[in-house]
């Protein structure tokens, strides 16, 4: 099976390795997300450009938690995503219980 570029599927995804005694790398299943993901830098929350409104209520979430969230809609390319991880950046860190489904405080035991 040709790809268009000349090589096979087939070829392109053996796993034969070059040298017969060399081991594959495995990483645990944990890290091998972080450690293929490269941390980029947030677009600053400032820099975006319209969507007052939408800066607005990301803002107001911000300051009273208890608004319970924003719902985001509108076309592609609007900058949607882009406001909400530059708002994200911005925010601090915060420590939660480790596989709990809904970001369990650690310092509030239930």
């Amino acid at each position: 099976m040709n790809n268009g570029h000349g090589l096979s599927f087939k070829r392109l995804f053996s796993r034969q390795s070059e040298a017969a005694d060399e081991e594959p790398i495995l990483l645990p299943r944990e890290a091998a997300p972080a450690a293929r993901r490269q941390e980029k830098p947030a677009f600053p929350f400032t820099a975006v450009v319209g969507q007052e409104e939408l800066k607005l209520a990301l803002q107001l979430c911000v300051i009273d938690p208890t608004i319970g969230g924003v719902l985001v809609m509108g076309h592609r390319g609007t900058a949607k995503s882009t406001a909400v991880r530059s708002l994200a950046a911005l925010l601090p860190r915060l420590d939660r219980v480790a596989n709990c489904p809904y970001n369990c405080d650690p310092e509030a035991p239930s």
